[in-house]
């Protein structure tokens, strides 16, 4: 598979299948699958999607967005209900535990949450391929996370 990347901050790709791209205009004239996200606050998740980055109305509309940003709880509630009903958009959140080492080892641990069950396995236990160089551990919680918020200490 192939990889495009966007970073805020100038990156290099030591990656054979990963394209650093420049700008986010870019990614209008490409169709994805999927746009994984992991940001620093949800103000910046706000801008990227919904501000003045505007990637929600950059992608595709059958692009699975899979945030993996640690944003408050009450704020992932609100952004997934607008992606749905503003811009049409499913969405999976799955913040991740084990910072950069883990990140650059491919040991991260997700932690996965959808609205669906059906959701949750048409995007990503049927691309495990992809998302198996990522992590090493993963935990699904289902339990209508629209409606539920759900603390777990492990």
């Amino acid at each position: 598979f192939h990889v495009d990347a966007f970073d805020i901050s100038s990156v290099e790709s030591k990656t054979p299948n990963m394209k650093i791209i420049d700008t986010l205009e870019e990614v209008s004239k490409n169709h994805y699958d999927f746009a994984i996200t992991m940001l620093p606050s949800s103000d910046s998740f706000k801008n990227l999607y919904f501000g003045d980055l505007n990637l929600g109305n950059t992608l595709n509309k059958d692009c699975m967005l899979i945030d993996c940003s640690a944003l408050s709880p009450l704020d992932t509630l609100d952004f997934s209900q607008k992606l749905k009903e503003e811009l049409g958009m499913e969405f999976l959140d799955a913040p991740v535990s084990g910072g950069t080492p883990k990140a650059k080892s491919g040991t991260l641990t997700f932690m996965i949450g959808s609205e669906t069950n059906e959701l949750f396995e048409v995007t990503f236990l049927k691309n495990l391929k992809i998302f198996e160089k990522l992590y090493d551990y993963y935990f699904y919680f289902f339990l209508n996370f629209l409606k539920s918020i759900i603390y777990i200490k492990i």
